[in-house]
């Protein structure tokens, strides 16, 4: 996908009063067929910004004294109660030198000695996709002493087999735990789109938990296309596994110009997958069966994840946009 929403059409049909079961999504009226592609689509593109953020906090943390899941440096003395470094590896007012380590195959040049980066072609992330532009870092910041603040103005390329790709640009704060990186972020994701600008501007929270292999986020996004926002897209505890295509926990609210709908994503056994969609008076429901992915298996309970606080990041507040109009 070229954007979190890109290529969906908003629909803004009002369903009759109804409540609908499936298991196969092109049943289900036009505008909920629209709301959940809106939905897993914006998953999607948070799977490509939490490799990105992987990323970046594997190859910063060294930076931290210690990094736990991140890196496998061992922890020094000083770790808070919460699991996060109460300093960094840093003694002083001096500025510190900040080094990036990257995976291997990826070749990275220091542009400056205070943490100015530029990532070649030839670095790739986890899902296969490769990601190359500019990376500004520092200490502190909004994060505090627990924490980096990343400027970022990158593309990913196509996924492997693929033909789509991702400008991602913006403010990324990273608050290093000990088993868990969490990035208050304010970026836009842009591209052309069949002719059109499509741009996505976000406000979120997000984590990456290894342990679990869960990454998860709360927010919310505009969508624009030629300047014109369509509609915005809100995202309440989405929780979604490292190697699964869709969350298995969390809630969408999508709103445009004379429709609301709301999108949720739940696991009511460990069998079921179930999707609710609400327009008004109108419900849908699809039920599908969980182990698409063998050995993929969401945890019970699932994360407790305070996003207000985002580890030492308070995320920026949500998008701003003009009124909602056809």
């Amino acid at each position: 996908m070229l954007s979190a929403l890109a290529g969906v059409a908003w629909v803004g049909c009002r369903v009759g009063a109804s409540a609908e079961m499936s298991t196969d999504p092109v049943t289900l009226p036009a505008s909920h067929q629209n709301a959940l592609q809106i939905a897993r689509n914006s998953a999607a593109v948070h799977k490509d910004i939490a490799d990105v953020i992987q990323f970046i906090g594997q190859g910063l943390a060294p930076n931290m004294g210690g990094s736990g899941p991140f890196g496998g440096a061992a922890w020094p003395s000083g770790i808070g109660p919460g699991g996060g470094l109460t300093s960094p590896a840093r003694s002083g007012s001096t500025a510190s030198r900040i080094v990036l380590a990257p995976p291997a195959n990826c070749s990275v040049t220091t542009q400056a000695s205070n943490g100015q980066f530029a990532l070649h072609d030839d670095c790739a992330l986890l899902s296969g996709r490769h990601v190359a532009g500019a990376m500004s870092t520092g200490f502190g910041g909004a994060c505090g002493f627990s924490g980096m603040q990343v400027s970022i103005d990158l593309t990913l390329g196509p996924a492997p087999g693929g033909a789509d790709s991702l400008h991602l640009k913006g403010m990324i704060g990273l608050s290093f735990q000990a088993t868990r990186l969490y990035a208050s972020s304010a970026l836009e994701f842009d591209a052309s789109f069949g002719g059109h600008a499509v741009v996505d501007v976000a406000r979120d929270c997000l984590v990456v938990d290894l342990p679990a292999r869960v990454f998860a986020f709360d927010g919310a996004a505009n969508h624009a296309v030629d300047g014109k926002v369509l509609f915005l897209a809100g995202a309440a505890d989405v929780q979604q596994l490292m190697c699964e295509p869709a969350p298995y926990a969390g809630q969408f609210q999508i709103v445009g110009s004379d429709s609301s709908l709301q999108v949720t994503f739940s696991q009511p056994d460990p069998a079921t997958e179930l999707v609710d969609i609400d327009e008004n008076d109108a419900a849908s429901e699809l039920r599908s069966s969980t182990g698409a992915f063998r050995g993929c298996v969401a945890p019970t309970p699932k994360l407790q994840i305070d996003y207000a606080a985002c580890g030492s990041c308070t995320p920026p507040p949500p998008p701003t946009s003009p009124a909602l109009d056809h």
